[in-house]
C-alpha cells in the first residue's frame, strides 16, 4: 500500500484512486500480465506522471479493458464506491490509511464522518466504501474471507469489514461466537463496544454470522431446510425470505440451546416450538412476533423438515445419544503465530451418534494440550526499524511503556531519549586503538585516497559512541532505519561469503538451507561501520526478560520451545544477580541476530566463539528515557562495534563470548549458568 500510494502522481494519492490502483494490480496478476502486484507497481512508477493520469482516470472509467477483460467494470464501480472518502481527513496520509483501517475503534467515528458528508443522517450503509477499500488494503481476516463469498448485500459490507476487525482483535472464531448454549442475546452483547454502545446494529451482524454457521456447520435441521427442490422454492415470498434468514439459520441450535432433541422440538405443537425460538432470541411479545410465528409454521411446514421428522419418529430417536469414539479426529486451530512460531490449540473432535449409530449432527470437543511449534525466523527490512525493547505480551509490538496506542508496533513519538552510557568503555577503546595501525595500513596498501580514522582519547570515543547510539534511537522512535544499517545487507550466506571450508560447512552445507549473514553493499574500508571512523554496528532490539517476563516468554512459546531459543538466540543483559539470558531476540529481533560468530575448535571437540576471527564486538550501555507519559525509565540495550575491516564478500562476525560454546555433536547450545554480560574491561559482552 505505501509503494502504491507514492507511485501515484500527487493529485492522485487519495483512497479511490489507491484502489482501483490496487485492484488492476491484482487482476493483472491473476491474469498472468504481470508476476508480482510489486513488479505492476513498479512499472506504473516507471511512467510520467502525465501518462500515470491518463491510466489512473481510465480504472475509474466504467468501460472495460481489453487487457483486463471485464473485470475493470466491476473495480471502476468499486472505486466509486472508494470515492466518498476521498475528502475525509483520515484518508490524508498512508499513515492515517493504516491507522482507520486496521483500528476496529475507530470504524464508527469513521462511517459516521462519511455519513456526515454525503448528509445522510439514517441511512447505515455510508461506510460501504470503507469496507471496499478496506479489503484491497488488508489481508483479509477470518471473518472477511468466508463472509465475503457468501453474503452479497451491498448495504452489510461496512459491517462486515466491522466484525473482521473486531473478531480479528478479540480472537474469536464465527463458530465459536456462535456458541448455543449461550443463546442469541450473548452473541449480540459482544457487539456493543463496536457499535458504540447502540443498539440495531448488532442484528446484521448476527445474521451474517448465522448463516456462516449454517452453511460451514450444518447441523441436521440445516440440511431438512434445504428442501427438495420445489416445494422449497414455493414455500417463501422473496420479501418473507429475506425477513426469514435469521429465523432459518437459527432454528438448528433453538433445541440444543433448550436442552432437548430434534424430535422432541420437531413433535412439539407449534406454540411450543414458538416459545422455545423466542426463548433463545431472547424476544417476548414484540411487535414482530406474530410475523416470527407465520414464519416458523411456514418452515415447520417444509418437505425437508416433513421428511426430517418423519425419518426420526420411525427410528424413534433415543436419549442416550453417545460420542462416535471411532469416529474421532484431531482439530488444530491457529491460537497465536509470530515470526518465529505458531501456538495451536488442539481439540479431540467426536460426533456425538444414536443408537443406530447414525449421527446426530452434534460435536463433542474436548481441549488437548498446546501445541508449540517452531517457525524459521524471516528476516524482513522493516524489522530495523523497530525499538529496541519489545512486548513480551505481544510478540512484535512495542514494549507499552514506549508503544504508539493507535500502532502498538511503533514507539510513540512523545517519548523522550536522554543520555547513554556506554559500559566497559575502557575494554573497548584498548580494542579500537590496537586496530588502528592495521585499518590504516590496509587503507595505504588499497591505494585508495580515503581519510583516515581519527585516533580519540577514551573519554572522546566514548562520548562519539553515545552519541551514535542516541541517533539510533531517535531514528527507530521516528519509524525509520537507522543510518548505521545502510551499508549492510542481510542474505543468506554463500559459501564464498565464508572465511574457511569449515565455516561454510557449518553456516551453508549444500546450499539446500542456508544460515542468514550481514554482508555489506561496499567494501571500501571507509564505507564499511567501523569504530574507528565513530561509527556503531546497530542495538539489539528484543524482549527484555525480568523473571516475570522469562515466565511469560517461555508461556508462550512452550517451556522447551522458549528456553531453547533462549539458550541459543538469548544475550545475558546487564540484569542483577542472575546467569540466565535476558534479552529475547526471537519475537522482536532486528538484523543484529543474524550476524554469525568466529569459531575455534578446541580439542577437547568444543567449539568457542574467537575473537582473532571476528570483525564485530558487542557491548552493553544504558539509556535514561522518558515514556509518552513522562514517566522516567533507565534501560539497558547491547549494541555492536565493528573493530576491524572485513574482507571483500565475506561476512560480520561478532564475537560472542568466553562462555559460548557447542559440543561435539554441534548440535549443542551455551550453557546459561555460564553466559553473562560483565561490566569488568578485560571481558566483553556475550551471546549464547
Amino acid at each position: 500500500m505505501p509503494t502504491a500510494l507514492k507511485a501515484l502522481p500527487t493529485p492522485y494519492r487519495n483512497p479511490s484512486s489507491l484502489y482501483v490502483l490496487l485492484a488492476h494490480a491484482e487482476k493483472a496478476v491473476a491474469a498472468g500480465a504481470s508476476a508480482t502486484i510489486e513488479d505492476y507497481i513498479e512499472a506504473f512508477n516507471g511512467k510520467s506522471d502525465q501518462d500515470k493520469k491518463l491510466e489512473v482516470d481510465r480504472f475509474k472509467s466504467r468501460a472495460p479493458r481489453a487487457d483486463l477483460d471485464s473485470a475493470s467494470h466491476l473495480i471502476a464501480n468499486n472505486g466509486a464506491k472508494v470515492k466518498s472518502l476521498d475528502g475525509i481527513s483520515h484518508f490524508k496520509s498512508e499513515q492515517e490509511i493504516e491507522k482507520s483501517l486496521a483500528d476496529f475503534r475507530n470504524l464508527y467515528d469513521v462511517r459516521a464522518r462519511i455519513m456526515r458528508l454525503n448528509g445522510e443522517t439514517k441511512r447505515r450503509d455510508g461506510h460501504i466504501g470503507l469496507s471496499t477499500f478496506r479489503q484491497i488494503c488488508f489481508p483479509p481476516l477470518p471473518a472477511q474471507s468466508v463472509l465475503a463469498k457468501e453474503i452479497e448485500s451491498p448495504t452489510l459490507s461496512g459491517t462486515l469489514a466491522a466484525v473482521d476487525v473486531f473478531m480479528g482483535h478479540h480472537n474469536l472464531d464465527p463458530y465459536v461466537f456462535l456458541n448455543a448454549s449461550k443463546g442469541y442475546k450473548a452473541m449480540t452483547s459482544l457487539l456493543k463496544v463496536l457499535y458504540d454502545n447502540q443498539e440495531g446494529s448488532n442484528g446484521y451482524v448476527v445474521h451474517m454470522l448465522t448463516q456462516y454457521r449454517a452453511s460451514h456447520f450444518p447441523l441436521p435441521i440445516d440440511e431438512a431446510m434445504k428442501g427438495d427442490g420445489s416445494g422449497a422454492s414455493t414455500a417463501f415470498s422473496k420479501d418473507e425470505g429475506d425477513r426469514n434468514r435469521v429465523i432459518k439459520s437459527i432454528l438448528a441450535l433453538v433445541p440444543i440451546f433448550n436442552g432437548i432433541s430434534d424430535k422432541d422440538f420437531l413433535e412439539a405443537g407449534m406454540d411450543k416450538q414458538f416459545r422455545l425460538v423466542e426463548n433463545f432470541i431472547g424476544k417476548a411479545n414484540d411487535k414482530a412476533a406474530s410475523q416470527r410465528k407465520t414464519y416458523l409454521g411456514k418452515l415447520m411446514s417444509m418437505p425437508g423438515i416433513v421428511a426430517y421428522r418423519a425419518r426420526l419418529a420411525t427410528k424413534a430417536e433415543p436419549a442416550d445419544m453417545r460420542p462416535a469414539e471411532d469416529r474421532a479426529a484431531l482439530e488444530f486451530q491457529e491460537h497465536e503465530a509470530s515470526e518465529v512460531h505458531t501456538t495451536w490449540n488442539v481439540f479431540r473432535s467426536v460426533p456425538i451418534v444414536d443408537a443406530g449409530d447414525e449421527e446426530t449432527g452434534i460435536w463433542s470437543l474436548e481441549k488437548l494440550p498446546t501445541l508449540h511449534q517452531k517457525e524459521p525466523y524471516q528476516f524482513r527490512g522493516d524489522h530495523n526499524k523497530r525499538w529496541p525493547w519489545g512486548d513480551v505480551n505481544h510478540f512484535g509490538r512495542v514494549h507499552p511503556a514506549f508503544s504508539d496506542p493507535a500502532e502498538p508496533t511503533r514507539c510513540d513519538s512523545r517519548v523522550e531519549i536522554g543520555k547513554a552510557t556506554v559500559k566497559g568503555i575502557d575494554y573497548l577503546h584498548k580494542l579500537y586503538r590496537n586496530e588502528l595501525p592495521h585499518i590504516n595500513s590496509a587503507l595505504v596498501q588499497s591505494g585508495v585516497d580515503a581519510r583516515p580514522p581519527k585516533m580519540m582519547q577514551s573519554s572522546e570515543f566514548k562520548r562519539v559512541i553515545e552519541a551514535e547510539i542516541k541517533r539510533y534511537l531517535e531514528a527507530v522512535r521516528n519509524n525509520d532505519v537507522p543510518d548505521c544499517y545502510a551499508n549492510q545487507r542481510v542474505a543468506r550466506l554463500a559459501r564464498e561469503n565464508c572465511d574457511s571450508e569449515e565455516e561454510a560447512d557449518a553456516l551453508v552445507g549444500d546450499g539446500e538451507n542456508p544460515q542468514y549473514g550481514v554482508l555489506l553493499d561496499d567494501y571500501a574500508i571507509e564505507a564499511q561501520p567501523l569504530a574507528a571512523y565513530g561509527n556503531i554496528v546497530g542495538i539489539f532490539s528484543g524482549l527484555d526478560l525480568d523473571e516475570k517476563g522469562r515466565e511469560t516468554y517461555l508461556a508462550t512459546l512452550g517451556k522447551t520451545l522458549g528456553e531453547q531459543y533462549l539458550a541459543s538466540d538469548g544475550i545475558a543483559n546487564m540484569r542483577a544477580n542472575t546467569d540466565k539470558n535476558t534479552l529475547a531476540t526471537l519475537g522482536f529481533g532486528n538484523q543484529m541476530r543474524c550476524i554469525n560468530t568466529g569459531v575455534d575448535m578446541q580439542v577437547s571437540g568444543i567449539v568457542r566463539s574467537d575473537l582473532h576471527k571476528c570483525n564485530v564486538i558487542f557491548a552493553p550501555a544504558e539509556v535514561g528515557l522518558r515514556d509518552r507519559d513522562g514517566n522516567p525509565y533507565r534501560m539497558k540495550l547491547v549494541f555492536g562495534l565493528q573493530i576491524r575491516p572485513v574482507g571483500p564478500g565475506k561476512q560480520l562476525k561478532a564475537y560472542y563470548g568466553s562462555a559460548y560454546r557447542l559440543d561435539q555433536s554441534g548440535t549443542g547450545v551455551a550453557s546459561e549458568a555460564e553466559v553473562r554480560i560483565k561490566d569488568e574491561p578485560e571481558d566483553p559482552p556475550t551471546l549464547s
